[in-house]
């Protein structure tokens, strides 16, 4: 390449730089439109609500960690984070490392969303909302307060102590974020604060939403029943627990046999299958993978042999077995509500307030879903 060609070259790109910046529409001049990016109408919060990769994944993952129905062995134990591994084994020195604890940080980032939805949606002249968009306000607003107060549920289980009546209101509970704006500094609530706000939340999201969904990653009435179901459990407190798990049975109650599917299959159960009543996935985790997560010998044995569960949940593993009953229909654990949690919760009401015969209803209901025909039989023993 000779010299008289290279300096032509040159000449050429120099040229066109200069005609780029003189160009009067040239780029660097073209002035970015923020408003563009903030939601101003119902639409835009719905979307925001629909953005299913952050709302509806990353559901909290240490309890899985935690608790006792897998087993991790220890060289793979030791190729996990340090937050993972201190949760496994229950140290004492969790709360000092410097690892982000993802569980809070992706629990707030979503009431920081449902608080954004709900700060925009207050600000809307609701004059001018009209008929044909009153329904999609009710349910833009009511699946915001319905994601707040299952955050705050979720994020309760993990970082407060057992709701106690007696000690709640000196129990410390959750910093309660009701707002978007992140200069208002907040401190950690009581207990009785934080439950009472999850309440306030479900129960005004259960008046503002449809009462069924036909896109379940999206809340509905049956779902914010079924929350506080849950929290109603959890507090102890079984009228209200049995009332809401009802209503929630009442809107959506259909079941799974097991009967039905192919149960040998990698994954037996259909994402969004007809016993999901609200779909989520928790945060994954390279350790709780299958090749990593061996459930636990005494847990699998529970399992009777006639019992399909057996055979749809778990596969072998060399001479250990592993979970691969998702609801969520892949390797990804499922984190989300459905019909056989809400008959359980109902009859542990049931049973709780000595209605036996109304708790071995349920009880069957679900098992003859669940085991081979004509192979079950309830209270045997």
């Amino acid at each position: 390449m000779n010299m008289k060609f290279l300096t032509t070259i040159c000449f050429l790109v120099i040229a066109s730089l200069f005609s780029l910046l003189s160009c009067k529409e040239d780029f660097l001049d073209a002035k970015y439109d923020k408003r563009k990016n903030v939601p101003s109408t119902v639409k835009d919060y719905q979307a925001l609500l629909d953005n299913a990769s952050v709302l509806n994944a990353g559901q909290p993952i240490m309890g899985e960690y935690a608790g006792d129905d897998y087993e991790i062995l220890f060289p793979r134990w030791q190729n996990l984070t340090n937050l993972y591994r201190h949760t496994y084994i229950w140290s004492d020195e969790l709360e000092l490392i410097n690892d982000e604890f993802v569980d809070w940080t992706e629990g707030f980032r979503k009431i920081y969303i449902a608080n954004v939805v709900l700060d925009g949606l207050s600000s809307l002249d609701q004059n001018k909302v009209n008929v044909a968009e009153r329904n999609e306000f009710d349910n833009a607003k009511g699946g915001a307060l319905f994601f707040r107060g299952s955050c705050y549920y979720q994020l309760a289980q993990e970082f407060c102590k057992q709701y106690e009546p007696q000690s709640a209101e000196a129990d410390l509970g959750l910093p309660i974020r009701l707002t978007s704006d992140l200069n208002i500094h907040v401190d950690r609530s009581t207990l009785s604060a934080t439950y009472k706000q999850m309440l306030d939340d479900l129960h005004a999201a259960a008046v503002l939403l449809p009462a069924t969904v036909s896109v379940k990653t999206r809340p509905s009435r049956a779902a914010a029943y079924a929350m506080l179901a849950k929290v109603y459990l959890q507090m102890g407190d079984y009228a209200n627990s049995l009332k809401y798990a009802d209503s929630c049975l009442t809107l959506q109650h259909e079941l799974q046999d097991l009967n039905e599917l192919n149960l040998m299959a990698s994954f037996p159960f259909a994402m969004f299958n007809k016993e999901v009543i609200f779909h989520a996935t928790l945060y994954s985790s390279a350790g709780m993978t299958q090749s990593n997560a061996l459930v636990s010998e005494e847990l699998y044995q529970q399992y009777e042999n006639n019992d399909l569960r057996k055979i749809a949940y778990f596969k072998t593993s060399g001479d250990r077995y592993t979970f691969k009953g998702s609801f969520a229909g892949s390797a990804i654990l499922f984190g989300g509500i459905t019909t056989a949690e809400l008959f359980l919760i109902r009859a542990e009401s049931n049973v709780r307030l000595k209605n036996i015969i109304a708790g071995e209803a349920d009880l069957l209901n679900v098992l003859k879903n669940r085991y081979r025909y004509n192979n079950i039989v309830l209270g045997s023993d």
